[in-house]
């Protein structure tokens, strides 16, 4: 009878569930220690980071933890650092307990990352601007061609809302385009804040074109032996297919908004060979 009312009021369900799945994080917490050398893959959102660590967590045979929910309430007070990364880590301890930890909120806050797991391996995923961001916006279903913010931003939930807020950046930007391009400047140029020699970039790009050889080499890079058959992974959708990707960028963004990721990505792009 109450999941029925639940159901009928979905809102109220899925509040309800999440609150459900912290308590249980929470409880399951006090019984796990975090990893101290644990293998941390980084990257924008929407930049492949899920699929190239359930491939790699498969090919290596180590667990993995591929999205932590609890972080979207937290996000805004760890970047301003208005609470402790260490606090979180601890609060939710069995989320860090794996062997492969993925979380592309762990991007921003990439110091305070490092200084809790200076001895872990890093892994960074990045893809061409033009695709991650339209990436992004179509699985929010927001349009790339508008001038002034769309409306859809408002009512965001938790973890995604967050993504459009310069003042947690402390950019002036207002324009929810010149917001992303800047945040896929931010994400690229953690090489910056991450000062490991266990740090290994891949592209999205090069990853799509052939998968098992950059799991095969990316395992190799960070000193891990592979032994684990991903072939039945190579094809399956780790996250929704978007709606515009084969729309061209031209006629996704429109010529004003396409200038300005071009624009602002412009040095990072020509670093990873990304052409205009």
């Amino acid at each position: 009878m109450i999941k029925k009312y639940l159901l009928k009021h979905k809102t109220i369900y899925i509040k309800i569930n999440r609150i459900r799945k912290k308590v249980v994080l929470r409880i399951r917490s006090f019984l796990k220690k975090p990893k101290e050398k644990p293998i941390i893959i980084l990257g924008n959102q929407k930049s492949g980071t899920t699929a190239i660590a359930a491939l790699l967590a498969k090919y290596i045979k180590k667990n993995v933890t591929l999205d932590m929910l609890p972080i979207c309430n937290e996000i805004d007070r760890l970047i301003l650092q208005e609470s402790r990364f260490e606090d979180f880590v601890n609060k939710y301890s069995i989320l860090f307990s794996t062997q492969i930890i993925k979380e592309p909120w762990l991007t921003f806050i990439p110091s305070q990352v490092f200084l809790r797991f200076p001895k872990a391996k890093y892994i960074l995923i990045i893809r061409d601007p033009r695709d991650n961001i339209r990436s992004i916006l179509d699985r929010l279903k927001i349009t790339g061609n508008k001038k002034k913010n769309p409306d859809e931003i408002k009512s965001l939930r938790p973890g995604w809302k967050q993504v459009f807020m310069p003042e947690l950046y402390n950019w002036d930007y207002d324009n929810y385009i010149e917001i992303l391009a800047n945040r896929w400047n931010y994400a690229t140029n953690i090489d910056q804040y991450i000062k490991s020699k266990e740090l290994v970039i891949v592209r999205y790009e090069d990853f799509m074109n052939n998968k098992t050889y950059t799991i095969r080499k990316l395992a190799q890079k960070i000193g891990e032996a592979g032994k684990g058959n991903i072939s039945d992974l190579l094809t399956k959708q780790f996250q929704p297919k978007g709606k515009s990707r084969n729309i061209t960028w031209k006629d996704f963004y429109g010529e004003e908004n396409l200038h300005k990721i071009e624009k602002i990505c412009e040095d990072n792009m020509r670093r990873y060979n990304y052409k205009k």
